[in-house]
């Protein structure tokens, strides 16, 4: 009897290239890159900032390019190598479901850059596991206020419990959190209004954090 095998679907034609950064898998912060041709040559790239280990997604852009030949040496900048479009649709949409469940709101323009990977189903399961050793793990990035950062270790310990995650943090910022002489209103800002890197984009329509 021969044994029947069934394919993963065919990429469609119009489908967007994804590739990823190498450190992504290891370290849990990398990008991934979405490059759809729109014809004439121009294309349009969406970038997702991950953080597989806690925030899920920091924050997506998305930009038309003039010219195909000018994705090349953004590619070569960030070291990034295509991956299959199923693999990077599941990251993103694994990484986004998983901050969810810790209180954590996903980024602006969501709404603008998400739908570029098409109806094609999402690899199951996800290519990359989502945690650190089995927990969430904060790692502050540049740029990370002691606001925002307070409001996402209350928000762990909140959903995970205070041996539910592990985090690093500056050396200045521990001592700052330790001495509690910051501003608990303006750190649930960020919660309120979903805006990650405190500079929310007031016109744009999306219910999420910032560009």
């Amino acid at each position: 009897m021969t044994k029947k095998t069934t394919s993963a679907p065919a990429t469609p034609p119009n489908a967007p290239t994804a590739f990823a950064t190498p450190d992504l898998a290891t370290t849990g912060q990398g990008i991934i890159l979405l490059a759809l041709p729109t014809g004439q040559s121009r294309i349009k790239v969406a970038t997702f900032f991950m953080d597989t280990h806690c925030l899920g997604v920091r924050k997506t852009t998305l930009t038309e390019l003039g010219e195909h030949a000018q994705l090349a040496p953004i590619l070569s900048t960030l070291n990034a190598a295509p991956i299959p479009l199923p693999d990077a649709k599941a990251i993103v949409e694994g990484a986004l479901s998983f901050a969810k469940k810790l209180g954590l709101p996903p980024p602006a323009r969501l709404s603008t850059t998400l739908p570029l990977f098409g109806p094609i189903p999402a690899t199951t399961p996800s290519p990359i596991a989502f945690g650190k050793n089995g927990k969430p793990f904060y790692t502050q990035q540049e740029g990370d206020t002691p606001d925002f950062v307070e409001t996402v270790l209350a928000r762990l310990e909140k959903f995970c419990g205070p041996d539910g995650f592990g985090f690093q943090l500056d050396e200045e910022l521990e001592d700052w959190i330790d001495g509690e002489d910051h501003d608990e209103d303006a750190a649930e800002d960020w919660i309120d209004d979903a805006d990650y890197d405190g500079d929310a984009d007031e016109d744009d329509g999306a219910d999420t954090a910032e560009e």
